[in-house]
């Protein structure tokens, strides 16, 4: 979370799991499916799993977007695409960003319908600095 200078570039939803409000977001904008998908991903260590792959694809075009946009170094650019590139399936355990609404509302575009998808209510934050979010776990912890 370091190397964008701690500004995040997130699509996110309001509810975590909108089907429980009978909004009909596709599984690929429905938090909750994403983080039960990519948990079972990296608990299995799915080395197939396209999951996984499709995530390094948006991991290198951010990297090549803040690479272009001066927030990143040519330096810093290559180790993050080392780090995507030797990145094992357990690496992209899930985290879950609480984001309070009243403290990013300022920040918030809500994607127009018809946008990434017709069925989604979701919302994207170009720059959410990390003292505006929470990141927790789902997991118990051993105790």
């Amino acid at each position: 979370m370091s190397h964008y200078r701690g500004v995040h570039f997130v699509f996110c939803s309001p509810y975590f799991n909108p089907w429980d409000f009978e909004i009909d977001n596709a599984q690929s904008s429905n938090p909750c499916e994403l983080y039960y998908n990519f948990r079972a991903v990296a608990k299995s260590d799915d080395a197939s799993s396209a999951l996984v792959e499709n995530n390094r694809v948006g991991l290198r075009a951010g990297i090549a977007s803040k690479l272009r946009e001066g927030v990143i170094s040519d330096s810093t650019a290559k180790k993050l695409r080392r780090q995507v590139r030797e990145a094992k399936p357990r690496d992209f355990a899930p985290r879950l960003f609480v984001i309070p609404y009243a403290k990013v509302a300022h920040l918030v575009t809500e994607m127009p319908l018809g946008g990434r998808d017709v069925r989604s209510r979701e919302y994207l934050i170009k720059r959410l600095p990390t003292p505006l979010f929470h990141v927790v776990s789902l997991e118990r912890p051993n105790i």
